[in-house]
Parts: C-alpha cells; structure tokens; sequence
C-alpha cells in the first residue's frame, strides 16, 4: 500500500515509517528535515519536504498514496493558544489540499487523552467533553473537521485518543529520560507529584495499532491508545532506579512514604474498542517498557 505519514521525524513518526517500510509498504514522508528521520531514499521510501499549511507538493499527487497518517503537530510542548490556533489553521489547510489526491481511501489521525479534558478515571470514547484549554479544543474541533471531510469524500476515518505515549527517541525533557538522568548521575529527582498517575503506553504498541488500522482498510471511528492501567510518577521512578541498580542509600525518598490506599488520580483508557475492531492490545507491560528504553538510553 501507499502510504503518506505527516510528521515522519517526530517520536512516533520515525517509528512508524520504520516498521511500515519493514512490511514492504511504499512510505512517502511529509516533515521539514530528511536528516531527522533516518531512511534512506529507495524506490519505497522517499521524503517530501514540507512546511504544514504550505502548498502541497506535486511530487504526493504523483505518489497516488491510498492511505494518510497525520501525526504532525508543531511546537511541542508549546500548547499555548498561539502555537494551538496556528496548526488548527495550517492542518485544516493541509487537510483541504488532499481533496486532489483522488486514490486515497482511509485516513488516520493522531488525537490526544487531553480530549478527556479534566475528567477522572476510566475514558471511553463516547464521552464527549468541553475542552480545558487550547491544546484539547484544537484536537477535538480538528477530528470533527477531518471526520466530516472524510464523510463527504467517502474516505474511510479513525481517530486515535493517544494516551501517555513513552519510549526510545521521546523528548528529553520527559518524566522517564529525567528520572533515567537523575539516577545514572546520582542524584535524587525532585517528584512533585508523586502519586500523580497516568496511563502509559510503549511507542511500539502505538506504533502496532496504528498499522493495524492501515492495513484494516474497513474499519474506523475514534479509538483510545492505552494500556488500560494507570501508573503512579511513584512507581516509575522506583522502576528506573531498580533497573539501573544505581546502589545508592538514599537517605530520604519523597515517593517512599505514599500510602498506597490512596486512590490515584487520573485518568486512563477503555481499550476494549481497540480491541474487538482492530485486533489490538497492548503487549509491553510498564516494566517491560521501562527496561527497553533504559536499554536504548544507555547505548546512545
């Protein structure tokens, strides 16, 4: 199949080129810098630079792709209300120019759990909440605009609600990369909340549901990615310094006096949607995950 990924360099773009070229999908990817991204250019894979809300270029007409995974989202972790209206405006008029692309049967989209605005608790994808910022009221009125788009051409749509997406290549700045820092150098991470908890979900088993959902080519709706299970910043961190056996006595541990009745706030996904209409559950537990990208992390 032929297939346009948006945001190819970005964390999970550059994964997902990889594993659909691995099987021996014709890949077109549409990201400002080749360089990023790491494929070389073959008769399956090549790279289109592109500025989201510039002129498409000729050269995706000329690959007549069938299937479009829009990952691409500019400025994170910028979600203010400048950065949040200026890819509304430039995604809508990238999404307004694949009218041309007249083989394309299925689009795939990339939602957030932040959609979920400030509920708690369990989430399924018929709740339908206000938006809590600019970030979720960008994401939720562009779903509807690529749905309707997608209703009125005929072209089959899903929405993915991506939960706390983690792994190798994520940003720096996020909660395991510091944690994996910290304790490699020795010193103590500062955990705010420590009993704050999320549903963590391993960039291949994203990677894995989006592909499924290409190559499904008669399935679609909105769909929850995540593990189902919620994980407090406690229990990462106690991960972490297991797994890299650091063997430093700390002498106080903020995360160590939690009471674990506590009930954990948060949120987390109902995957049993996923699960009867693609065929997919996750398969890489939170230690499983932590592991390999502590792994990844070391080798670098």
């Amino acid at each position: 199949m032929k297939i346009v990924v948006t945001g190819a360099s970005g964390f999970i773009g550059k994964k997902l080129c990889a594993a659909l070229l691995g099987r021996g999908h014709e890949v077109a990817s549409l990201c400002r810098n080749s360089l990023a991204i790491g494929h070389a250019q073959s008769r399956i894979y090549r790279h289109i630079p592109y500025i989201m809300g510039d002129v498409l270029p000729s050269e995706v007409e000329a690959f007549e792709p069938e299937a479009l995974v829009h990952l691409a989202w500019d400025g994170i972790p910028d979600f203010s209300e400048h950065k949040c209206v200026q890819n509304y405006n430039s995604q809508v008029s990238f999404f307004r120019q694949t009218h041309s692309l007249s083989k394309l049967k299925k689009v795939i989209g990339s939602g957030t759990c932040r959609e979920y605005a400030s509920k708690q608790g369990v989430c399924f994808e018929n709740d339908r909440i206000q938006p809590d910022g600019y970030f979720s009221w960008a994401k939720q009125t562009l779903s509807d605009y690529f749905r309707i788009s997608c209703q009125e051409r005929e072209i089959m749509f899903v929405w993915f609600r991506i939960f706390y997406a983690y792994g190798p290549g994520q940003r720096n700045e996020s909660l395991i990369p510091t944690l994996i820092r910290s304790f490699k150098s020795k010193t103590f991470p500062y955990i705010k909340s420590p009993n704050a908890a999320n549903d963590y979900i391993y960039i291949d088993d994203v990677v894995n549901a989006i592909i499924n959902a290409v190559e499904k080519q008669d399935r679609f709706g909105i769909f929850n990615l995540g593990s189902g299970k919620l994980t407090t910043t406690a229990e990462i961190a106690r991960l972490v310094e297991q797994l890299l056996n650091v063997g430093v006595d700390y002498q106080s541990k903020p995360f160590q006096s939690i009471d674990d009745d506590l009930v954990r706030s948060g949120i987390f996904a109902d995957i049993s949607l996923a699960a009867s209409q693609l065929e997919w559950t996750p398969q890489i537990d939170i230690a499983e995950g932590v592991r390999k990208t502590i792994e990844t992390f070391i080798h670098e």
